[in-house]
């Protein structure tokens, strides 16, 4: 059997994609770890291949994981409450690739990852692909393509996921299967319907003209810009939406994502006001539930406006996860708060 691990700030979504593309290239798989099934509870004789989310919590244990393929989708200031520095946590999210046959690295990422010699690499990122191996974008006739070497293979119209964040997360599902010899047309009809996960940049509805958008997987700054930065391009006028336990963060590093995309901060939860303090020179309101925030931004926000809860922080402030925090989001929006 073999053993697919993936960490990151995003790795749920590229996770459950690869799920998706199992099925379309015909695996069994069984999918879980940090997301959903807990990892001994998949072990199943059918089972040909285990995709797992592993937690940098899991690998400061399982150090030496032995992956078929291995996988760090991001690295970005995070659980600064557990680890005595920076360096410390990312190093624990590298050892994920300490016994791995073949390691995907993301080209965005600097960050000097020690690859032994008999490992092999498959590199994704958003810029062209470095060679025939190689996955990445490039632009077709004015449209976004997902390609592998000199070949284009999708462009990002068809693909259900919204936002240039997901882009990348087809990119690297794509790079994780061919790691794998999935035929590359199966994995493309995988892409084609996979519709994303839910509070993950989830598309709760349109109320008058208004598009609220559920991303309250967010839990950290890193997550949060990949989400304004991959939506910002492609919305109206973009209310953002922040808040709860903020676990030390800095969240000075959501400023130029707002500059570029955001019009309008509201911040709520426990830790709203070190938040505003951070974002200086921001178009900011403070309020202290989800409850207040949603029936603001119903009385105010405009058609053609878009609003997207994406926190930057935990949620056991004033709910037990966020997938608590996501469904309580998605009942204001679509009962107009009452």
């Amino acid at each position: 059997r073999v053993l697919v691990a993936m960490s990151g700030g995003i790795d749920s979504t590229v996770t459950a994609m690869m799920g998706a593309l199992a099925a379309a290239a015909g695996r069994n798989a069984g999918v879980g770890g940090n997301i959903g099934t807990p990892c001994l509870d998949l072990l199943d004789e059918d089972v040909e291949v285990y995709l797992l989310e592993v937690s940098s919590y899991q690998l400061e244990v399982a150090t030496a994981l032995p992956c078929e393929v291995a996988v760090v989708l991001n690295l970005a200031p995070d659980h600064l409450d557990r680890y005595p520095s920076l360096d410390d946590y990312y190093a624990t999210k590298a050892n994920i690739y300490r016994k791995a046959k073949i390691a995907v690295l993301s080209r965005d990422l600097d960050y000097p990852f020690e690859i032994s010699a008999g490992t092999s690499v498959i590199d994704f990122g958003a810029s062209e692909p470095q060679d025939e191996k190689s996955f990445g974008m490039r632009t077709v006739d004015g449209e976004r393509w997902l390609c592998r070497g000199s070949e284009n293979l999708i462009a990002t119209s068809e693909l259900p996921v919204r936002g240039g964040h997901n882009h990348l997360n087809a990119l690297a599902a794509l790079a994780i299967g061919s790691a794998l010899d999935w035929e590359i047309p199966a994995m493309l009809e995988g892409l084609r319907t996979f519709p994303g996960l839910v509070h993950r940049c989830e598309t709760v509805g349109e109320i008058d003209g208004v598009t609220f958008i559920n991303d309250s997987k967010s839990t950290n700054v890193e997550s949060t810009i990949a989400a304004v930065e991959g939506l910002g391009p492609d919305v109206g006028s973009l209310t953002l939406l922040l808040g709860g336990v903020g676990k030390g963060a800095d969240f000075t590093r959501l400023l130029p994502a707002i500059e570029r995309h955001v019009d309008r901060v509201i911040v709520f939860g426990r830790d709203r006001e070190t938040i505003a303090a951070q974002l200086t020179g921001v178009d900011m309101m403070s309020l202290e539930t989800l409850e207040e925030v949603v029936s603001h931004v119903l009385d105010t926000a405009r058609s053609g406006d878009c609003v997207l809860l994406s926190p930057a922080c935990a949620s056991q402030d004033q709910f037990a996860n966020f997938e608590q925090r996501g469904d309580r989001f998605r009942s204001l929006v679509l009962g107009g708060a009452s």
